[in-house]
This record gives C-alpha cells, sequence and structure tokens, in this order.
C-alpha cells in the first residue's frame, strides 16, 4: 500500500541517488570497492535462491521486530487470545474499560469512545513495523 510504501521510498530514494550518482570509474579501486560490498551483501541470496532468515534480532534485512514464530505466538496471545497488552492515559485500572483498537473505522478518523479508554498496544506499538529497539 502506498502508506506502508512511504516507509521505505525516502531512505531508499537517498541510497539510489547516491549510488547511481558516483563519479567512479570503470576498473577503478572504488569501482571494485564498491562490487565488493554489493557481492557481500548478495552473496547469500545468490547462492542459497533465498532470502537470509529473518531471525530478530540478527538479521540483515530487519522490517518487523519479530521472527515469524514470535510474532505468530504473540499474536495469537494479545489479538486472538483473551489477554489484550493496553496503554491507558489516566491511572484508573484498565479492566473493563473499552479499548480503542487500530482498524479501518478508527485509520479514517472515526472518534474514540468517550470517557475513560484504554489502547491496544499491540496493534499501535508491537505488533507493526515501526517500533523497532
Amino acid at each position: 500500500s502506498a502508506a506502508i510504501g512511504v516507509f521505505f521510498i525516502f531512505p531508499n530514494t537517498a541510497c539510489y541517488i547516491f549510488g547511481l550518482s558516483a563519479t567512479c570509474e570503470l576498473g577503478s579501486a572504488p569501482w571494485f570497492a564498491a562490487l565488493a560490498l554489493w557481492l557481500a551483501a548478495t552473496a547469500y541470496p545468490l547462492v542459497a535462491r533465498q532470502l537470509p532468515p529473518e531471525d530478530w534480532p540478527l538479521t540483515p534485512l530487519a522490517l518487523f521486530p519479530w521472527s515469524g514464530k514470535q510474532w505468530e505466538a504473540l499474536h495469537d496471545r494479545f489479538v486472538h487470545g483473551e489477554t489484550r497488552l493496553v496503554l491507558a492515559a489516566h491511572d484508573d485500572s484498565p479492566e473493563g474499560l473499552p479499548v480503542v483498537e487500530i482498524n479501518y473505522r478508527t485509520a479514517r478518523g472515526e472518534a474514540p469512545p468517550e470517557g475513560p479508554r484504554v489502547y491496544d498496544m499491540w496493534s499501535r506499538a508491537l505488533g507493526i513495523t515501526t517500533l523497532q529497539n
């Protein structure tokens, strides 16, 4: 989607501009250094014919803060299970308060419930790609 693409287009554009505007001559030392760096970064996928495993936190592709197994276990517990991980903006007990989730309606600006409420921390901060380290 376009919303997710924004996270990647700006940093990647800067890398492409920098890399494609390099003024090193073919066969020069900087050219061979760039080739070596590219080979080091792509050797595994070229040989193994698959991307490196995403075993967070030791991954070259840190797109998500969790490995697949970790994410499935946490998602099952905090989304499908009976446990909710919530954030509150007040000192009241969260038990029994309405949970404001991120979904189509709230993403489009629907007003949250009036009065005390809690926010779904899994969907807002932990289960998505925007919180790492």
